[in-house]
């Protein structure tokens, strides 16, 4: 149980780890444009920013980590731990780059955690 219930929250940190990342490297280079003109200079901002090639690579792990989740636990019990991952996302965008945090959002974050304990406390892992 323990094993698997690591796969998954390891699973979800990297896939948190790759938006963080992500958004990081937005910061960088701006507003993108998804005409077909801009493609080549879209495809070269990603190449060739680290931000983005550490973000692949830490959805790649996240993938495979995965992967090993769902040959060992059932999809309706692993899936919802993906849920951590707005949690995560939540508490990173407020740490990393002072995203606001509302009463609401912290109510959100909550019930989610309380579902995902259950999850937890049904033994099924």
């Amino acid at each position: 149980m323990f094993f698997n219930l690591l796969l998954i929250v390891g699973s979800v940190s990297l896939n948190v780890g790759a938006q963080i990342l992500i958004k990081k490297a937005m910061q960088g280079l701006g507003k993108l444009n998804l005409c077909f003109e801009h493609l080549w200079q879209l495809c070269l901002s990603v190449g060739t920013n680290a931000y983005l090639l550490l973000a692949m690579g830490a959805y790649a792990l996240s993938l495979v980590l995965w992967m090993v989740t769902l040959s060992r636990v059932n999809l309706s019990l692993a899936y919802p731990f993906q849920s951590l991952g707005y949690v995560l996302t939540a508490v990173a965008g407020f740490y990393f780059f002072h995203e606001p945090l509302s009463p609401l959002k912290l109510v959100a974050i909550g019930i989610i955690m309380v579902g995902v304990l259950l999850l937890v406390l049904s033994g099924e892992l």
